[in-house]
């Protein structure tokens, strides 16, 4: 494994380029207790109080972009992971609607609670909208918060010819899944004109029943 560690200061920013890799630029884990994973990146960030930091993520084929979080703590360095899971067999519960991707982030136990201001940008393929005839405002970003899934503020940032990107404000990292919003249908039965109509020519209407009175008052009087 090479660990190859950029950290660029601008100011009041942190900016972690690069991360611990396996095969190239990609981590790519084939353990057997973890083959649920497809991708992994590990990144060092060095972290100060009232700091920015973002972690851009460099497989492009991951569904995460970048996160960022404001660090409320000197604790020097801190290990960041990012996972893309191949499916959703490894979670515990599925959130509600179609699951698009999941994936985990994780901060060491160190400094999982020192973050602040905390966001993830990700990317949706358009692909697979239009394959399950879904427009861009129907997706959710679930998080597992203590045992059931959340669903956390997004925003539509953009979008190119492949994908819909996306930032969502959370509390905390934790495991993610993007789905779909859950359309409720509704099964009253609403009586057709038709129906109405049917219902008016069982009975005789007002008129009808007048123009047969008088037609027999006719009828009497000329006998």
């Amino acid at each position: 494994m090479t660990i190859i560690t950029s950290v660029n200061t601008d100011d009041d920013y942190i900016t972690a380029n690069n991360s611990s890799v396996y095969n190239g630029d990609v981590t790519i884990i084939d353990d057997s207790s973890q083959t649920n994973i497809q991708y992994v990146e590990t990144t060092q960030v060095n972290m100060d109080n009232s700091q920015k930091v973002t972690v851009d993520v460099k497989n492009d084929n991951s569904v995460v972009n970048n996160i960022y979080f404001e660090s409320t703590t000197d604790s020097g360095n801190a290990k960041v992971v990012i996972e893309d899971l191949k499916d959703d067999t490894s979670l515990v519960e599925k959130p509600t609607g179609d699951i698009y991707k999941s994936f985990n982030i994780w901060i060491d136990s160190d400094n999982a609670n020192n973050i602040e201001d905390a966001a993830v940008n990700f990317k949706v393929e358009k692909t697979w909208l239009q394959a399950n005839g879904l427009d861009k405002s129907s997706i959710v970003l679930n998080m597992y918060d203590n045992g059931e899934w959340v669903a956390v503020p997004i925003t539509i940032t953009g979008q190119d010819s492949t994908y819909v990107y996306f930032t969502a404000e959370v509390s905390e990292y934790s495991t993610f899944a993007i789905t779909s919003k859950t359309i409720t249908v509704d099964n009253t039965l609403t009586p057709t004109s038709s129906d109405s109509n049917t219902e008016e020519t069982n009975g005789l209407t007002k008129s009808e029943i007048i123009h047969i009175l008088e037609m027999i008052l006719a009828y009497l009087k000329g006998n």
